[in-house]
């Protein structure tokens, strides 16, 4: 797993805003993940984004 502190260059180029690009969350897949591998990370994000909701 790797974990950027600078802003994706890729968001930059698509002229998003820096509020969209600092709260953005990129998460890649590729052959080799498995389903349950994603399921769990859809379950932490989830969880994560409900934990957030809540502070509110």
């Amino acid at each position: 797993m790797q974990c950027a502190i600078a802003p994706s260059h890729v968001l930059q180029a698509m002229n998003l805003g820096e509020n969209i690009i600092e709260g953005a969350l990129r998460i890649g897949i590729g052959k080799f993940t498995t389903k349950e591998e994603i399921e769990k990370v859809s379950s932490a994000i989830a969880s994560a984004v409900k934990a957030i909701l809540s502070l509110k």
